[in-house]
């Protein structure tokens, strides 16, 4: 029998260290690669569904600016828990969902609801607020989706590299 002694050089030693613990860097590369893509769609979406002068029709997704509330309080986030990442994007503004899925809202404490619009005063017993789906919209779009999976791919490719 015949010994063959193999010597493996330190930058192969480090390469295949590199590959052993790539497994282990996926899902924090995935939640990278989310973050910058939700940054990116949520500029997106301030950008082209929650700006101009409203109003707009609800089939156009979109709101106007009055006090610029909604526009800064646009958030993003993501939870990696095990090997599962989840992003999130949103806003803290009180009026937020209820433009995003519609909502009817009634007089309770008071015989009407008054408030003015386009400077006239309005006194009813009820107001459906119509779904607009700005965040759902621009979220879904094809153009966000292959954003953040470009991102997503990106930084899990870059494991790869030295």
């Amino acid at each position: 029998m015949v010994e063959v002694k193999v010597t493996i050089d330190a930058a192969t030693i480090a390469y295949l260290k590199k590959i052993s613990e790539m497994p282990r860097q996926v899902p924090r590369a995935v939640q990278r690669g989310l973050d910058e893509g939700l940054e990116i769609v949520k500029e997106n979406l301030i950008r082209k569904r929650l700006s101009g002068q409203g109003p707009f029709p609800p089939s156009a997704h979109r709101l106007g600016v009055v006090t610029g509330l909604l526009q800064a309080t646009v958030n993003t986030r993501s939870i990696l828990r095990g090997n599962r990442v989840t992003g999130y994007i949103g806003s803290d503004a009180p009026y937020a969902g209820v433009h995003e899925y519609g909502k009817l809202i009634r007089a309770k404490n008071a015989p009407f609801l008054v408030f003015k619009v386009r400077g006239k005063t309005v006194r009813t017993k009820e107001v459906t607020i119509p779904e607009r789906a700005p965040f759902r919209t621009e979220v879904e779009s094809p153009e966000s989706r292959k954003i953040v999976s470009g991102k997503v791919v990106e930084e899990v490719m870059d494991l790869g590299k030295e």
